[in-house]
């Protein structure tokens, strides 16, 4: 129990060494950060939709649920939960028009990062090339030094992927389906249309 108090009185006495004020203006900047960032993709499915009412407080919920399962899940798996509470929001959302909304605001994302980049090297206020020697590398080689770890590691890697392609399987099935009906549809209003004008 000692060992439990000494570590929320060590924990408590660097929270006491912080400064405060950096710490707040870093919080301001990121509210605002993540306010202009919903702003901009209300409007974009605003667009994208323009017959649906689109709630801000909607993209902005999903956005900042979004962005705390990316801080824990790998490969940015917030988008797919941002695009499922969206798309309940929107009346006749589509996957596809949310996905591509998101591709927008990843545009936008790349352009300006690139433009600071460009900007930082010019200034030379990068890092050189000194420090890559003293950062820590990866070390490959821990799977060939253990290779049960390496084992379970690949069964695992290889039934998720399994798992992953069936059910990409049955959604491109699903979708491909939903296309064809669509297609047929049209086509029909396409002849019923054109027989309209003959007559």
């Amino acid at each position: 129990m000692s060992n439990v108090l000494d570590a929320f009185t060590a924990f408590f006495g660097q929270l006491r060494a912080i400064a405060w004020t950096p710490v707040l203006l870093a919080l301001v900047c990121q509210l605002a950060k993540t306010a202009v960032r919903t702003r901009a993709w209300r409007n974009i499915l605003a667009a994208a939709y323009p017959d649906a009412h689109v709630r801000w407080r909607s993209v902005f919920g999903a956005y900042v649920a979004g962005a705390g399962v990316n801080a824990i899940v790998p490969v940015r798996g917030g988008d797919l939960l941002k695009l499922s509470i969206v798309r309940r929001r929107i009346e006749g959302a589509t996957y596809a028009t949310l996905a591509s909304s998101l591709l927008v605001e990843t545009i936008v994302d790349a352009l300006l990062s690139g433009l600071l980049l460009v900007w930082a090297l010019q200034q030379h206020v990068l890092p050189g090339v000194q420090v890559l020697d003293r950062l820590p590398s990866v070390d490959w080689f821990w799977l060939f030094r253990h290779p049960r770890a390496a084992a379970v590691s690949a069964a695992v890697t290889l039934v998720a992927g399994f798992a992953l392609g069936l059910w990409a399987a049955a959604r491109l099935a699903a979708f491909r389906a939903r296309l064809r009906v669509r297609g047929r549809s049209l086509s029909a209003e396409v002849v019923v249309a054109r027989g309209q004008e003959r007559a």
